[in-house]
């Protein structure tokens, strides 16, 4: 079975020093590439969120040529090599992304909105189980909790290493729940 790009990217991320990834989440956010993720996104994130901001950023086809080419602007070309991006083949056709005019996800962008404002979640959290975004154990964990609120937070939580085209997902599953909450917020971007 083939690797997915988040594991992809985390079998390198795994194998830098501290320093030299400081120096790879430095390269992200200070154009060295573009476009650039923010410092603030970056500064607390670990192996694992930065494989995802990666690729909800860049998307799931240009994740892995950002990171080679990040790898090689920090001196790790052994690693970058390891990374064959014209021989990866994403297992199904990949949408793109529904980013907001600055570049970054919907979802991501009004997420104290979506957290404080969405109600109900539980049909959403059905919709993305039937989708399979969700494990069994993670659609009970969100469940689980008391508020509408409590939920959507432990939703992000899930969602933090999925890419564009699943981010898109969610949001679409959102809009079927809460059309008229999603329409305000694509009002206050200028949509």
């Amino acid at each position: 079975m083939a690797q997915t790009t988040n594991a992809r990217i985390l079998s390198v991320l795994d194998e830098l020093q501290e320093a030299d990834f400081k120096r790879f989440k430095n390269c992200l956010s200070d154009g060295s590439v573009s476009p650039r993720i923010p410092c603030g996104k970056l500064e607390n994130a670990d192996r694992v969120d930065t494989a995802g901001l990666l690729i909800r950023r860049y998307t799931e086809e240009k994740a892995l040529p950002v990171t080679r080419q990040v790898l090689e602007n920090i001196d790790q070309r052994h690693l970058a090599q390891r990374i064959e991006v014209s021989g990866f083949k994403p297992e199904e056709k990949r949408q793109r992304p529904v980013p907001t005019a600055d570049g970054e996800h919907f979802v991501e962008k009004h997420r104290a909105d979506l957290i404080s404002r969405m109600s109900p979640v539980d049909p959403v959290l059905d919709e993305l189980l039937a989708q399979k975004l969700l494990t069994d154990e993670q659609y009970d964990t969100v469940r689980s909790k008391a508020t509408s609120q409590e939920k959507m937070r432990q939703l992000y939580q899930c969602s933090r290493a999925w890419g564009g085209p699943d981010l898109d997902k969610l949001l679409q599953a959102l809009k079927k729940q809460n059309g008229p909450l999603i329409r305000d917020l694509e009002q206050s971007d200028g949509r």
